[in-house]
């Protein structure tokens, strides 16, 4: 009885660490996602091998400690043309909230109407320009006790109006779209009139220029593209974009027919693994990005020689000693980061 109970535990266990991936209800898609291990970075179809101290993915949370005087950066993906909504929450005590200053992937400071709060920071809505990498930094003020925050950030598609358009057999006519990377993406080009046109998808093209439908383009473990028929000439469209960016698909009739349609796009992005991230209090504060909020004092001019009266340089006086501060605490070793 015991060993078949611990054999029943362990292909539980087994069961609850494999992967899957599985079409949503909602029309969203539920990417593959490796379980998390201590110390180990999280692996997902959505976003790759990525360090679990500094970069996040849409619905993560990463926690981190702030010492008096640090700066800690982190890093997310960002699409072009999506919005972007982020949310900061802080256990200030008395000192004040940190300074945040987001940068985009060509290191240009992000202009984010940033909300402060005595609980932390937010915004919503913040669109974004460029596809790539983007920088986040947090910094302490000097003085003050150590802070514990809280980030998650979330990435929204907007919504796109129907197209009409009249297909023929000779037709080029261009459906585009943004989507990010592991989204499922649906397009329905619907015949305004029955038993007129029966609409064709010549071509999909990724933001790389090439053919985002290619075996070799598509993301492991992803299912694979599908073009279906439906009911009444509807041509129905649905792939997993296999990177961020811009789509444009590439639309005709098939011969013998033609006349109006109307195009129809419904972008669902990858549901968030939701994982929780420890950031390792690796400090940033010599990196550039400095915090918007506050601009960063003028470094002071060096001290002119004082000449002897012989003439043999003298050696500057020494700078006033430091104000006080009790509350500042000494530096804290790095905690190791694990994921749980």
């Amino acid at each position: 009885m015991r060993k078949s109970a611990m054999l029943v535990a362990a292909v539980v266990a087994l069961g609850l660490a494999g992967c899957r991936s599985s079409w949503k209800r909602d029309g969203s898609f539920q990417p593959m996602v490796e379980a998390p291990r201590i110390g180990a970075p999280c692996t997902s179809v959505a976003a790759g091998t990525a360090p679990a101290v500094s970069r996040v993915m849409p619905g993560d949370t990463l926690i981190g400690n702030l010492r008096p005087g640090q700066c800690q950066c982190f890093h997310f993906e960002g699409v072009a043309y999506t919005l972007l909504d982020l949310d900061l929450e802080v256990a200030c005590g008395d000192g004040a909230p940190p300074t945040l200053a987001i940068t985009d992937p060509d290191g240009r400071p992000l202009d984010a109407p940033v909300k402060a709060s005595k609980g932390g920071l937010s915004a919503a809505g913040i669109v974004l320009r460029k596809t790539g990498t983007y920088s986040g930094k947090l910094c302490r003020e000097a003085c003050g006790e150590e802070q514990m925050y809280r980030f998650s950030y979330a990435m929204r598609l907007a919504g796109q109006d129907d197209r009409r358009m009249f297909l023929t057999p000779e037709s080029d006519e261009k459906v585009s779209f943004v989507a990010t990377r592991g989204a499922n993406c649906v397009l329905r080009i619907r015949p305004e009139h029955a038993c007129s046109v029966t609409p064709k998808v010549v071509m999909v093209k990724g933001p790389d220029g090439l053919r985002a439908l290619a075996i070799e383009n598509q993301l492991q473990g992803a299912c694979p593209p599908r073009v279906l028929l439906d009911r009444g000439a509807t041509r129905t469209l649905t792939f997993i974009a296999p990177q961020p960016g811009r789509y444009t698909v590439h639309l005709a009739a098939e011969e013998g027919t033609e006349g109006d349609a109307t195009a129809h796009v419904a972008v669902f992005p990858p549901r968030s693994p939701e994982r929780k991230l420890f950031h390792d209090g690796r400090d940033c504060s010599g990196d550039a990005c400095p915090p918007p909020l506050a601009q960063a004092p003028a470094a002071p001019s060096p001290a002119p020689y004082v000449f002897a009266p012989s003439g043999s340089p003298m050696p500057p006086p020494p700078p006033p000693p430091a104000e006080d501060c009790p509350d500042c605490r000494p530096p804290m070793a790095a905690a190791a980061s694990y994921v749980r």
